[in-house]
């Protein structure tokens, strides 16, 4: 993922400017950019999720799946069992992950 990102960064500093060398600045601040956009879809486990949507949750011990936020039972239910509320460590809408695909360039 570093990879891709530097040279997504490369590209974009070079597609606005005639040297990355020139403008590390530029550079730097798209891969701020970046990787603040890819942490700010997660949320501490002390937020709870609104009821049905589906989420993706990380847990203690690296664990992390896909499933529905049941607040009746404080528990996510991801079709294999459940997994208790209070083993989610952080969690982020599964919609907020995806790409919108009017904004993806093919």
């Amino acid at each position: 993922m570093k990879q891709t990102l530097e040279q997504a960064a490369d590209k974009y500093t070079l597609d606005t400017c005639d040297s990355v060398e020139s403008f590390p600045d530029l550079k730097q601040g798209f891969i701020a950019g970046a990787n603040w956009q890819r942490n700010s879809v997660w949320h501490d486990a002390s937020k709870e999720p609104k009821e049905g949507e589906q989420i993706i949750i990380y847990c203690d011990d690296n664990y992390a799946n896909a499933g529905f936020y049941d607040s009746n039972y404080k528990v996510v239910d991801y079709g294999e069992g459940d997994v208790r509320w209070d083993e989610v460590q952080k969690w982020a809408y599964l919609s907020d992950l995806l790409p919108n695909e009017k904004e993806v360039e093919v």
